[in-house]
């Protein structure tokens, strides 16, 4: 899998943490939910040993500082309110 990913750059600009930010910001149904209820919320469904675990596991610092960023960004732009 490595291989295939690798030919796809990993594009760190404030388009993919505004878009990580609302992918974890969303419930499944839409509904707005906190980084923490949805981080929850994914854990609830999935057993600890499933690949969705894992894989959420090994990129929460990644999924952290795409929050952050975004959230500062959001807020100096006056939209702390989204």
């Amino acid at each position: 899998m490595a291989d295939g990913l690798a030919e796809f750059e990993d594009e760190r600009t404030l388009t993919r943490d505004l878009l990580w930010f609302l992918d974890m910001t969303t419930g499944p149904d839409g509904q707005r939910l906190s980084f923490d209820e949805r981080m929850d919320e994914v854990r609830e469904r999935y057993p600890s040993d499933h690949y969705v675990i894992r894989a959420l596991d090994l990129g929460m610092p990644e999924r952290v500082g795409a929050v952050e960023r975004a959230t500062a960004w959001l807020s100096s732009a006056g939209l702390d309110h989204v």
